[in-house]
């Protein structure tokens, strides 16, 4: 197992943990008392607003909006910071922080240990009451005795280690600390949150040794800190490691199953899909594992930190299908879900789907719609664009009628009727009319957008205009000229047929309009006609254009 070593500050080290609001901060015995945001823990570091901590040991404190710039001064210390900065200006001097001073919801905030030790106070933390614990120099208060927190002074401490398996910690996972300094004395370990006290042995002079297991009932703890502390009689130091361990024993989430279980389908290619959470380390995607009937899909799946998607590549059968998927966070806890939905066959659901309205269709005329299925269910009919959402409404077992009465502006030809039915088991089927609507009708003249008529053209124009969706429109281009401006004389150049797209517009190809040799005041008429079904067509509509 990949493992990572964490290393650790040589300095007197504060322990947070995820819950800020728990920290207390005390200058000389007295406690802070913070208004609205209280301290924070950044990265395993305490910041804390900086109004009320600063000025409780004695700073002045300033702010420059402008340039985002925190100012401290306190006897011969003179310290200046920029918000989003690791770098302080310490006596002139550059310093660098473990964390940058930063607001949140409007305050200010800025590194504990760091002010608080440039300025010449002492920082100490006392882990059984979380409280951060500030002494100035004549504060009126001296260093506290309680054997959790002791004295820094002449305990020394050369390193600290904590080896962790990388991606976090589960149950079973081991943790082992190292410790080098001072010899003989009582070293041990707390993860506030987590363990109090992890007693670490000297196994050699000065170097102190000792691990922790995880349990099985050990909670998440998001950036839970290191804190070693090496007791030499009186004296004490603690120390803490520059990263922090995260415990993850909770399994992925997985939820939103599509198809939900035990549902039956009318699609034969569904979408195959569920999303999942993890709280702790976060999701492993390279180890999420979808299979279908025992294949593995995998492969062909989309997937990402919250959830996985398929749609096979063939058809199912009608029937019952299985999925299983696999789900693995960062730290290596396994989440499984399995769960079956049936693909149902259509004509079995939905027996039959009509319309009369195959005619000419006219303002005030009513359209009658029958589906017929099983019982139970609701279904609504649409003509894309015109008719949405008709209802049709179940007036037999089984049989579900609507009628739809034609507006003055409607205009139908040869529109595919499409009706969506939920059975009662909630699966959802689509069903297209087996006759279209005005299928048979004769057609609407087009519209010609381009050219406008009586416009000059060169060599070649292209056509342009709207018609019925799914019609085509016949293109005549014939000429009327005087042959050197005596003879009359017409003709025809020729014609097209263009493909009407379902959104009711034509384009043409590009058509040659031949100038006639010797021919003056020479006047193109073009004749565009819709072709409808069963020979049918609109009345034409014409142009006339010159060169």
């Amino acid at each position: 197992m990949r493992r990572v070593m964490l290393t650790t500050l040589a300095t007197v080290a504060l322990a947070t943990t995820g819950a800020a609001q728990t920290i207390r901060v005390t200058v000389n015995g007295d406690p802070v008392v913070f208004n609205g945001v209280g301290p924070q823990s950044v990265g395993g570091r305490i910041l804390v607003p900086l109004r009320g901590v600063m000025e409780k040991l004695g700073a002045y404190v300033g702010f420059d909006g402008a340039t985002k710039t925190v100012t401290a001064n306190r006897g011969d210390v003179d310290l200046s910071l920029v918000l989003g900065e690791r770098t302080a200006n310490l006596n002139g001097r550059a310093v660098t922080m473990d964390v940058p001073a930063q607001q949140v919801r409007g305050s200010t905030l800025v590194p504990l240990r760091f002010m608080g030790e440039a300025l010449g106070a002492q920082v100490l933390w006392d882990a059984p009451s979380m409280t951060v614990q500030i002494v100035t120099d004549g504060g009126g208060t001296t260093v506290p005795t309680n054997p959790n927190t002791g004295t820094t002074e002449g305990v020394r401490i050369d390193s600290f280690n904590a080896e962790a398996p990388t991606g976090g910690l589960k149950a079973g996972s081991i943790v082992r600390f190292t410790l080098v300094g001072e010899p003989g004395g009582a070293a041990n370990v707390q993860v506030p949150g987590l363990a109090d006290r992890i007693p670490l042995k000297e196994v050699s002079r000065g170097r102190y040794e000792g691990e922790y297991r995880m349990t099985a009932n050990s909670s998440g703890l998001s950036g839970g800190a290191v804190i070693a502390s090496l007791k030499v009689g009186a004296k004490e130091r603690l120390i803490q490691a520059s990263e922090n361990i995260r415990v993850d024993s909770s399994l992925p989430i997985i939820e939103d199953l599509v198809p939900a279980t035990n549902t039956r389908t009318a699609q034969n290619r569904p979408n195959i899909s569920a999303s999942f959470i993890d709280e702790g380390t976060g999701i492993d995607r390279d180890q999420v594992k979808l299979a279908l009937d025992g294949v593995d899909v995998t492969r062909s799946a989309n997937v990402t930190d919250r959830f996985v998607s398929y749609r096979p590549e063939k058809v199912l059968k009608p029937g019952k299908h299985e999925v299983i998927l696999t789900v693995r966070d960062r730290t290596g806890n396994v989440a499984k879900q399995t769960w079956s939905f049936t693909v149902g066959n259509q004509a079995d659901v939905v027996k039959a789907f009509n319309t009369d309205g195959t005619g000419d269709i006219r303002p005030g005329d009513v359209i009658n719609f029958t589906l017929l299925g099983e019982p139970g269910g609701t279904v609504v009919a649409n003509v894309k664009g015109k008719i949405r959402n008709l209802v049709l409404r179940e007036t037999k077992p089984g049989e579900y009628t609507g009628q739809y009465t034609v507006k003055s502006n409607d205009q139908f030809f040869n529109d595919q009727v499409t009706a969506r039915y939920k059975s009662k088991s909630g699966e959802n089927y689509t069903i297209n009319a087996t006759e279209r609507l005005a299928a048979n009708a004769r057609p609407n003249p087009p519209s010609i957008t381009s050219p406008a008529d009586g416009s000059t053209i060169g060599d070649s124009v292209t056509f342009k205009g709207r018609a019925a969706p799914g019609s085509k429109v016949r293109i005549q281009v014939a000429y009327k000229t005087s042959l050197f401006g005596v003879v009359p004389q017409t003709g025809s150049l020729g014609e097209a047929t263009v493909d009407v797209k379902e959104d009711g517009t034509f384009t043409s190809s590009a058509i040659e309009i031949a100038s006639i040799r010797n021919g003056k005041n020479t006047v193109y008429t073009v004749t565009f006609t819709v072709l409808g079904n069963g020979g049918r067509e609109s009345d034409a509509e014409t142009i006339t254009l010159k060169k």
